[in-house]
């Protein structure tokens, strides 16, 4: 009996493998640190770099503050002018460089790279071994460069030739249904392949390869506008399934034609869907990247396109266009009077304080704001006087009393005791004065004539007051200033003498003028922004008006057009916003 050797079982080549997982990553955006990390673990490389462009621009590792020793650089040269691989010793090593193709994306202009790597060894065997596989590596790179853009190119063909079919077509949905077609022939492996229009955000025809006749309500068509409508409720622009359903819609489809790869894809606009079924044992591939430049072409030629104008339609829109531009030429030149609005109100020239003249208490009081009063007749109030007519008894005895000491010490013949009783005489009498002057103010009389804008004592009878503290407000009964308040922006325009209009809240329709009479230095915080205080006084013979009334105040402060005029705020908010 012979025995057969035994077949022993393949081993998978690490180099290979790495190689070929590096070959198919092409597409990716961080290929060149791909490239060098594969290049450091395939070799004994202690360091590496890849570099691109004339004079060279490091690429990988990514750091921006990071310059190449100077040998390095060199190598990279000499490395391209000689096309091939260089190595030369460095320090205690050995240094290689070797051309590697365009590390560009693939759909960008090519842009030539070259690895450098340095080699912690002078070993024979192991530069021989590095040198071997950094061929390998170039090589590799440079093939799934030009496979990459081979696949490109087919793409951009497979797309142009759907759209010259939808083009070529009678009407929409045979285009629709002639471009599925080329798109199901062109794939291998596809059994059934629909294409979907969307319109807001639903599907609105479906066109299904072969099949020039689609029944939007039967079994197929649902299914597959149900795999398009899984892809329309998610963020993602596709949905693939190579093994068990992850949808109800996967898995309805599943249910009804059994498990076979699913493909469900949306073009970039989300305005025309893709759904593809491949045989069961046929994987999809890269058939989301195949199929995505035919989405985004066909979504642009399906976009409806504006309507052109008649030569009539073209003639008044142009009629309108020149109406329109002489009303801006108008804007432009026409002037106007440039203001600046500001909130006012009206304040009264003078206001007069009413306060207690001592400690007492209201014995009368018939006056309240409102009231006219006339200067020294009208009688506002008057504080009890019965305690300060017992202390003007009290002092006057006293003084009465100190006196006839003072005589009867003198005739004693007793100066210190006669001093002594005239000086008590004295502090009595100046007593006496203060109180007389005290009972002289306890009726308070308005020193002014005018009117009460505040204080009523009328039910405050019996109550005490302090000395000092305010009884009653008095102001005249006619405004002839205003305070307008000017935003800090507008302030730099506004100079004394300017005229101004002043519109009350009451009275729109009856202005009043003046001009600016002072302009204060200081700004003040006035619901959350910067204002300053102008005084505007107001032209003798103006109808008056009462203190406190507001109004909008327009301060004349020069000359200006009524485009500028129009166009002043929306300047000054574009300024502020980009600091000009």
């Amino acid at each position: 009996m012979s025995l057969a050797p035994a077949v022993a079982p393949v081993a998978t080549d690490p180099l290979a493998e790495r190689l070929r997982e590096l070959r198919l990553q092409r597409g990716r955006d961080d290929w060149p640190e791909l490239v060098l990390s594969v290049s450091q673990d395939l070799t004994l490389a202690t360091r590496g770099a890849l570099v691109a462009g004339d004079p060279p621009v490091l690429l990988a590792p990514k750091a921006p503050d990071r310059e190449l020793p100077a040998p390095w650089l060199a190598a990279a040269q000499r490395a391209r002018l000689a096309r091939g691989v260089w190595a030369g010793p460095e320090g205690a090593g050995w240094l290689f460089a070797v051309p590697v193709g365009s590390v560009a994306p693939v759909n960008a202009a090519p842009a030539p790279g070259v690895l450098v790597l340095e080699i912690a060894t002078r070993h024979q065997i192991d530069l021989a071994l590095t040198r071997e596989r950094l061929v390998a590596v170039a090589a590799l790179c440079e093939a799934a460069t030009q496979a990459a853009a081979g696949g490109l190119a087919a793409r951009a063909a497979l797309a142009a030739s759907a759209v010259e079919a939808y083009l070529q077509a009678p009407d929409r949905s045979a285009g629709l249904t002639a471009a599925a077609g080329v798109l199901a022939h062109a794939t291998a492996g596809v059994e059934r392949l629909a294409l979907v229009r969307i319109s807001g955000a639903s599907p609105t025809t479906i066109a299904i390869a072969d099949q020039p006749v689609v029944d939007r309500a039967g079994n197929l068509a649902r299914l597959l506008v149900g795999l398009v409508e899984d892809v329309l409720d998610g963020p993602e622009p596709s949905r693939a399934c190579t093994g068990e359903p992850t949808s109800p819609a996967q898995q309805a489809y599943v249910d009804q034609f059994g498990k076979r790869p699913l493909l469900a894809q949306l073009g970039p606009a989300r305005h025309l869907g893709l759904a593809v079924a491949f045989a069961p044992d046929h994987a999809p591939g890269d058939g989301e990247a195949r199929f995505a430049p035919s989405l985004a072409l066909l979504e642009r030629v399906l976009q409806p396109q504006p309507p052109r104008l008649s030569i009539g339609a073209r003639r008044r829109w142009l009629i309108r266009g020149g109406f329109l531009a002489a009303a801006v030429i108008g804007l432009a030149v026409a002037p106007r009077t440039d203001t600046v609005e500001a909130p006012a109100s009206l304040q009264p020239e003078w206001q007069q304080t009413i306060s207690a003249p001592f400690d007492g208490i209201v014995a009368y009081s018939t006056a309240q704001p409102g009231d006219h009063v006339e200067a020294g007749t009208t009688v506002l109030a008057r504080l009890d006087t019965r305690e300060i007519e017992l202390e003007i008894a009290a002092a006057r005895a006293r003084a009465a009393n100190e006196l006839r000491d003072a005589t009867v010490a003198r005739a004693g013949g007793q100066p210190a005791q006669e001093q002594l009783a005239l000086l008590s005489a004295s502090r009595a009498e100046s007593q006496l004065a203060l109180l007389r002057h005290r009972l002289a103010s306890a009726e308070l009389r308005s020193p002014r004539s005018g009117v009460i804008v505040s204080g009523d004592l009328r039910k405050s009878l019996g109550q005490p007051v302090l000395r000092g503290q305010t009884l009653f407000e008095i102001a005249p009964d006619i405004s002839v200033r205003a305070d307008a308040r000017v935003l800090d922006e507008d302030i730099r325009r506004v100079e004394p003498g300017q005229p101004v209009r002043i519109l009350p809240d009451a009275e729109p329709d009856r202005p009043r003028h003046g001009v600016v009479e002072r302009v204060r230095p200081m700004a003040e915080v006035v619901q959350s922004r910067n204002s300053f205080l102008v005084t505007v006084r107001l032209e003798p013979g103006a109808e008056p008006l009462r203190p406190g009334s507001e109004g909008i105040a327009h301060i004349e402060t020069g000359r200006t057009t009524w485009l500028m005029s129009l166009l002043k705020q929306p300047i000054r908010y574009i300024r502020k916003k980009l600091w000009i």
